[in-house]
């Protein structure tokens, strides 16, 4: 078995403020949004066709 032996640096820097994160760059606010209007949109399509498939039984 051998055994090896890496160095390596690195700096630690502080994030700059904004509305970006920096891991993926993204604005979180429009995510948010997008996400919110995506549940609204399933929540709808689910309401409309319970709705159709009662009205239908009855």
């Amino acid at each position: 078995m051998s055994v090896t032996s890496v160095e390596h640096s690195f700096t630690i820097v502080k994030p700059s403020p904004g509305p970006s994160s920096p891991a993926t760059g993204e604005s979180g606010m429009m995510t948010t949004f997008c996400v919110a209007l995506m549940l609204i949109a399933a929540y709808g399509a689910v309401y409309a066709l319970t709705r159709r498939k009662t009205e239908n039984a009855g």
